[in-house]
Parts: structure tokens; C-alpha cells; sequence
């Protein structure tokens, strides 16, 4: 297939273009192999999503360019806490992030941010438990979805919720965190536990991640999939966010 998908010579022939069309693609490898199916030229764009090689940005608008693969920063706050709980379970499936993360992509964040824990399901007790007993001034819940939030909007949280099965993460600085795929759609969601990101906010953070960053579609499908969002989540983009399209 690599052979088949001529990866130096793509790369050559629209090395000086911010972007081609379908057409284009398709009349690059008619040049060199003559007539080609269009069912193939589907499965050769497939391939060269899936090895990094191109990127879409429109419908049928493809492009070299490549954005940044986000990384978080891990704040030393964050790194006590994935530690003391990977130290008192080493081995459970567990990710932690915070909503400081978002700042990045608005400016409206509330004063008080969020941490948020998500474990397997049977640790789950567990591990509330646990953290109580490790910490001060904090207000921990174990459901998000049983809660009424209107008193917790100005207290600091940690949250601990339920890991889905497979969801996307990544290892950064020795923390394991949701990659940013988890997050757009957690974030997109879990409405309760992110009340105060809604509306225009909401869309403004979403615009500026697809804006900013590689986000896998491929990735951001399977998990979407698995929490029954995806058709939701493509129909909102393709009516909201502008040059996004999954």
C-alpha cells in the first residue's frame, strides 16, 4: 500500500499549495497510474489520513500542513495527586486533568477551577475514600450527576468520576491525562460538572481547539462512539464551528 500511495511524490507536487481538492488528488495519481477508481482514491485518502500524511480541512479540502499535537502543562498540584493515588493503587486505569487547561482557549474561565478524576468504575468508592482521607479544603463528590450544583459553583472540587472503557490517554511528565479528544467531547457533555462553560463559551472553546491543534478524528469518533455522542457531536460541529469537518 505505502508503494500505491506515492508519499514522496504527493508531497512533492503540492509541497508549495496551502491546500488541494479531491479532484486534485485524484488527478495526481491518474498522471502517474492513469485511470483510477474512485472507490480507490477513498481508500488511498483514508490511508494517507491514517499515516499523518495529509490533513482535511473542509469537505474534499485537503492540506500538508499539520498543527501542533497539544500538550498540556502538568502543575505540581496535578502531579501530587495522580502520585499519592498511583502510589496507594498502582495498578489501576485512572487520568486526571484540570479545567485551568481550558484557559487557553477562552477568556472567560470562572476563578475556581476544576480537577477532575476519572477511575474504573469498581475503584471508584474506593478511591473517594481515600482522597478524603489524604485531603483539606477540598469538596470531593463522587457522582457529578447526583448532584445539585448550585452550592459547589464557587468551591474549589475535585471531581471523581467513572473512566470509560478505552478511553484516549496520554502520558505526560509520568501523569496520564485525556488526550484532547476526551476532553472536547467530556467537555461537550457532561453538562452538570461543566455548568458554567455553556452556550458561546462553549463554542469559542471548541472553534479554538480544532483552530489550534491536530485533533484526530479517527480517535475523537471511537471514543464519541463509545459514550453514544458521535452523531450529536458532528451534527453541532457542522452547524456551529466554521472550517471543521468530520
Amino acid at each position: 500500500m505505502t508503494r500505491k500511495l506515492h508519499i514522496k511524490k504527493l508531497r512533492e507536487h503540492f509541497r508549495d499549495r496551502d491546500k488541494f481538492n479531491l479532484d486534485e488528488l485524484h488527478g495526481f495519481y491518474e498522471d502517474i497510474e492513469g485511470d483510477l477508481k474512485r472507490s480507490t482514491l477513498y481508500w488511498r485518502v483514508y490511508e494517507l489520513k491514517e499515516r499523518g500524511v495529509i490533513r482535511r480541512i473542509g469537505r474534499g479540502i485537503y492540506t500538508l500542513q499539520f498543527l501542533n499535537r497539544w500538550t498540556p502543562q502538568i502543575s505540581s498540584n496535578l502531579k501530587h495527586y495522580f502520585n499519592i493515588v498511583k502510589n496507594e493503587y498502582p495498578y489501576l486505569e485512572f487520568c486526571i486533568w484540570t479545567t485551568r487547561w481550558l484557559l487557553e482557549f477562552t477568556h472567560h474561565m470562572p476563578v475556581k477551577y476544576r480537577l477532575l478524576m476519572d477511575v474504573e468504575k469498581e475503584a471508584q468508592r474506593s478511591v473517594i475514600n481515600f482522597l478524603r482521607s489524604q485531603t483539606e479544603n477540598q469538596r470531593l463528590v463522587r457522582d457529578p450527576r447526583e448532584i445539585e450544583f448550585s452550592g459547589y459553583l464557587d468551591t474549589e472540587t475535585i471531581f471523581v468520576r467513572t473512566l470509560i472503557s478505552q478511553s484516549p490517554l496520554m502520558e505526560v511528565e509520568g501523569v496520564v491525562v485525556p488526550t484532547l479528544e476526551k476532553i472536547l467531547i467530556d467537555l461537550n457533555y457532561d453538562k452538570k460538572i461543566f455548568q458554567p462553560i455553556q452556550g458561546e463559551e462553549l463554542r469559542t472553546i471548541n472553534q479554538n481547539i480544532f483552530d489550534k491543534y491536530t485533533v484526530n478524528t479517527s480517535v475523537l469518533k471511537r471514543y464519541a462512539m463509545r459514550r453514544n455522542k458521535w452523531d450529536r457531536f458532528k451534527a453541532y460541529v457542522d452547524e456551529n464551528l466554521v472550517n471543521v469537518n468530520l
